[in-house]
């Protein structure tokens, strides 16, 4: 995307995500946003564009541009994937993540998900082959978090752990310097969850899936 481009984009995604352009509201002119943004009317037009392609502005004839009623799927496949991140972005997922993979595995758990237990062995045995090599073990990390989110039959956060595993690969960050003895550890992390499914404690796997990420979180912030 050309930079003047990626700029109105940007500043337009901006006031959609803050809802300072509500559903049904009709977006400032077109002439008003290149006079603010120092571009050419174009430049604002082509942005405009790429917003009305992903249904997320509609356009009258005539009558402006307006905010489309924005479903879940569009936050999700079009808008935060084009979210930068920097280190405290990193950050800011991982917090999320904190109160979201309790969540998860207690959803997950009180649906009886008869699959779960099986579905996670097979990846600790591929985090366990995997563990001196940062990117399969990352991988492999984000995949029994996203099998658990699966099994809670809930299709928003299904998508939500697709996209924070998006928004890592597309930031690339890839564990800080990270040496084979703490990815040991986060392995024994993973498999006190797992044994707490397997267990049906709730309460204990809910409690390691948050020990978990404040681990990870207080790695991130040491390297800070």
């Amino acid at each position: 995307m050309d930079d003047k481009v990626g700029k109105v984009f940007n500043y337009v995604q901006e006031k959609i995500l803050t809802g300072e352009w509500d559903i049904g509201d009709k977006i400032t002119p077109e002439i008003s946003l290149s006079k603010e943004l120092g571009v050419s009317r174009s430049v604002v037009r082509e942005a405009i564009k790429k917003f009305v392609a992903l249904n997320i502005l509609s356009r009258t004839q005539g009558g402006g541009t307006y905010v489309n009623n924005l479903t879940p799927n569009i936050y999700f496949n079009d808008i935060i994937p084009n979210i930068s991140l920097n280190l405290d972005g990193y950050l800011e997922i991982l917090e999320v993540r904190k109160a979201l993979d309790p969540l998860a595995v207690s959803v997950a758990m009180a649906n009886n998900c008869s699959i779960l237990t099986a579905e996670l062995i097979p990846i600790v045995e591929k985090m366990m082959e995997h563990k001196d090599s940062d990117r399969e073990f990352n991988e492999w990390d984000m995949e029994f978090h996203k099998k658990i989110a699966e099994c809670t039959d809930n299709e928003l956060m299904t998508r939500l752990y697709d996209i924070i595993s998006q928004l890592l690969k597309i930031h690339g960050r890839r564990n800080i310097d990270k040496d084979n003895s703490e990815n040991q550890d986060r392995l024994e992390e993973h498999i006190k969850i797992l044994n707490a499914i397997r267990e049906n404690d709730i309460e204990t796997a809910k409690i390691f899936s948050v020990r978990h990420v404040e681990s990870s979180i207080n790695e991130v912030k040491e390297n800070m």
